[in-house]
């Protein structure tokens, strides 16, 4: 099981769930929205918490993983913040359907696994990057156009002197 459908799995259990926490908290059925609330996390966690995190070693060339790592958990890390910062707003504005706007970016996130994300499984970094370089391309769906690389990539380790 590659790392891509790992997250495609979790956002959309991620997005299942959180449906289901709309639906408990509709309702007014406590149990459900605390079990579904569990369900959440655990399926967020097991995939689309730490997924991306993996998949920018196997997918950036060694010399820009520092900085695009650093630059991705920096907006992360705002990201974090401005949801925790406009959680409380969207409670009381939204009230039973907060979850709402976690089931679109979960359900985005899905599409986005589905139909621009990379399966990286059983390929170095040269590969990847060799076969998606460029503008964005489609690597899943109804617009998928394979191209198979022109040269094959090939690598000599350096040679060692005596």
């Amino acid at each position: 099981v590659g790392r891509r459908s790992v997250l495609i799995v979790s956002s959309f259990a991620t997005s299942i769930c959180a449906a289901l926490i709309v639906v408990g908290s509709a309702l007014d059925i406590g149990p459900m929205v605390a079990t579904s609330m569990y369900l959440f996390n655990l399926v967020f966690q097991a995939g689309a918490g730490f997924i991306p995190y993996l998949c920018a070693s196997e997918m950036l060339p060694y010399y820009a993983l520092g900085s695009i790592s650093g630059l991705a958990t920096s907006i992360n890390c705002l990201t974090l913040f401005v949801v925790s910062f406009i959680f409380p707003i969207l409670d009381k504005s939204l009230k039973a359907y907060l979850f709402v706007p976690f089931i679109v970016t979960n359900f985005i996130t899905c599409l986005f696994g589905v139909f621009l994300m990379p399966e990286a499984k059983g390929k170095s970094v040269l590969e990847v990057v060799d076969e998606y370089k460029g503008p964005i391309r489609f690597v899943a769906g109804p617009f998928v156009r394979r191209k198979t690389p022109s040269s094959p990539i090939t690598f000599s380790p350096p040679k060692v002197l005596d």
